[in-house]
């Protein structure tokens, strides 16, 4: 087992028995936290099973990926899952996400008073995000206030134009790029994100790190936009390139 799933395991395990527990996670692909052998466990994605192998041929092992419980796509959260889960996880999906504020907001409507949420969040200074800009809570009232449902024009190009290394062990080298790849010219990024912005398009919409996350929910406190708090945010572990993030419901 890697050890970015193990160390998502412990971190889980110290706020709570997840054996007894009814877990839901979300995009598990061919990655899933808790197999359904080890867990009370459904699985959420905007895809059907063949869809997602489908799109991952060549990158992922079609053997390992989970079928998904629950559907997604076109759906909110309340009309697609069935179940009240005790734990939610989603690992590396909270920076696709082009309207976090929303998607914390359905979560309450599928969730209990005592539901806890983990998160696994790249942090963008050991990612391909490095030289992107860290994102605040007005990104978010904003996508909020514009009710974004997909990445939109600028979070493609930014996705497309600044793309850096993502060897994290670089970073933690101290022999991070002194640019980014210029991999595509900014027209090209334009006209490309213009295009892909007409349907969903899988990009890092949001960059954190584990200080700029906690600062986001700190200044959204007063708004009452999202009814969860954060319990606990880690450093990014030496030679990693994810934090981790406990959230309970906060009424």
């Amino acid at each position: 087992m890697h050890r970015f799933f193990t160390n998502r395991r412990f971190f889980i395990n110290k706020h709570c028995c997840f054996d007894n527990y009814q877990i839901l996670e979300f995009g598990p692909l061919d990655a899933p936290t808790f197999m359904k052998h080890e867990a009370r466990i459904y699985y959420a994605d905007y895809f059907s099973h063949d869809e997602l192998i489908k799109k991952h041929k060549g990158k992922r092992n079609p053997e390992h990926i989970v079928q998904p419980d629950f559907l997604l796509a076109n759906r909110t959260l309340s009309e697609a899952i069935e179940i009240r889960p005790d734990l939610v996880i989603a690992n590396h999906m909270i920076e696709h996400l082009p309207n976090p504020i929303k998607w914390f907001r359905q979560l309450q409507d599928v969730s209990h008073g005592e539901t806890l949420i983990f998160l696994s969040i790249p942090d963008k200074r050991y990612t391909f995000d490095f030289f992107k800009p860290v994102s605040d809570a007005v990104d978010w009232i904003r996508a909020y206030d514009e009710g974004l449902d997909r990445p939109n024009e600028y979070q493609i190009i930014r996705q497309l134009y600044y793309h850096a290394s993502n060897s994290f062990v670089q970073y933690w080298e101290g022999t991070a790029p002194k640019d980014h790849l210029h991999r595509i010219t900014m027209v090209d990024a334009i006209k490309q994100a213009k295009i892909l912005s007409q349907r969903y398009s899988d990009v890092h919409c949001y960059y954190y790190t584990p200080e700029s996350f906690v600062r986001i929910f700190d200044d959204l406190k007063s708004t009452k936009l999202i009814p969860w708090s954060v319990v606990e945010v880690t450093e990014t572990e030496f030679n990693s390139n994810e934090f981790y993030v406990m959230m309970k419901y906060s009424d």
